[in-house]
C-alpha cells in the first residue's frame, strides 16, 4: 500500500510553506491588499485591522488552495488522469475550500452584513479567481524547482557500476560492505556506513536504524510489522525504524 496522499500532501506543503519565496510572496501580497483595501475592506476597517485581515485571508486561503491542490495532484497521480484534468479538478476543490475560508473569515470580521447586499455568488466567483490564481501559482512554483540546475550525482555513485547509477533509495550495512540500492539495482561497496552517509549531499535522506539509512523521496509506505514501525521503500526493501530515531521520522513527516 502507498504512502497516503494526505501524508505525502502534508509533507510537501511543509517543506513549500518554509520556502523564502513563498513567505517573501504571501508578506508582499498581505501588504500591499492591506494598504489597498479592495472589495470595500477600505471603508469598513481602519489600516490596522486591515492589514491584519488581509493577512489572515491571504495567508488562510493560499494555504486552503494549495493543500486542495496538492492533494488531488496526488491522489490522482497514480492513475491515468492526465496533467491538465488533475489540475481542473483541483482548481475546483480549491475554490470550494477557498470560499468556505473566506466566508468564515468575513463572517467573524462583519457578522450577517455579508449577507444584506446578496453579494454572496459574486464573492464566491472571486474565490474560485483566487484558487484559479494559487493553482497556478503552485503548479509554476512546481515546475520552477525542476527546472533549475540539477545538483551534483552525489559521490556514492562513483563506487558503483556505471550501469547502476540512478536516484539512491538507500544503504544498508552488510558485513564490513555497505549495500548501496539505486532504482536500478544494488551494489556491495567497502566503505563504512557513516562514510557512505557524506557521501551522499544535497539528498534528504535519514538513518533510522544503525544499519540502514533511507532516501525520503523513496519511501513507498509506512507501517507496522510486529509491533515496529516499518518503512516499505520503492525497491520494496522492509527496514525498521528503531525506537532512536522515531522522533526525527516524526519531525520529517514520515510517520
Amino acid at each position: 500500500m502507498k504512502d497516503s496522499s494526505l501524508k505525502l500532501t502534508l509533507r510537501e506543503m511543509r517543506a513549500f510553506l518554509s520556502l523564502p519565496k513563498t513567505l517573501v510572496g504571501l508578506a508582499a501580497v498581505s501588504l500591499l491588499l492591506g494598504l489597498i483595501g479592495p472589495f470595500q475592506t477600505f471603508e469598513h476597517l481602519r489600516i490596522g485591522p486591515r492589514v491584519v485581515f488581509w493577512n489572515i485571508t491571504t495567508i488562510f486561503t493560499f494555504i486552503a488552495g494549495s493543500f486542495a491542490m496538492t492533494f488531488v495532484d496526488h491522489l490522482f497521480s497514480g492513475g491515468n488522469t492526465r496533467k491538465l484534468v488533475r489540475v481542473l479538478i483541483g482548481w475546483i476543490v480549491s475554490g470550494v475550500l477557498v470560499s468556505i475560508v473566506v466566508f468564515v473569515i468575513n463572517y467573524f470580521a462583519f457578522g450577517t452584513e455579508i449577507f444584506a447586499d446578496g453579494d454572496m455568488i459574486e464573492l464566491f466567483g472571486y474565490c474560485f479567481v483566487i484558487a484559479l490564481a494559487v493553482v497556478l501559482l503552485v503548479n509554476y512554483y512546481a515546475k520552477g524547482d525542476t527546472t533549475d540546475t540539477p545538483p551534483s550525482p552525489p559521490k556514492i555513485l562513483n563506487r558503483i557500476n556505471v550501469t547502476l547509477r540512478a536516484p539512491l533509495v538507500s544503504r544498508s550495512v552488510s558485513d564490513h560492505y555497505v549495500e548501496v540500492t539505486t532504482t536500478k539495482g544494488k551494489e556491495l561497496v567497502l566503505i563504512r556506513l557513516s562514510d557512505a552517509i557524506g557521501e551522499c549531499e544535497g539528498l534528504i535522506g535519514l538513518q533510522i536504524h544503525r544499519s540502514h539509512w533511507i532516501v525520503i523521496d523513496q519511501i513507498a509506505s509506512v507501517g507496522k510489522s510486529n509491533g515496529k514501525t516499518v518503512v516499505t521503500m520503492t525497491s520494496k526493501d522492509v527496514f525498521p525504524i528503531s525506537r532512536t530515531y522515531i522522533e526525527q521520522a516524526k519531525t520529517l513527516g514520515i510517520i
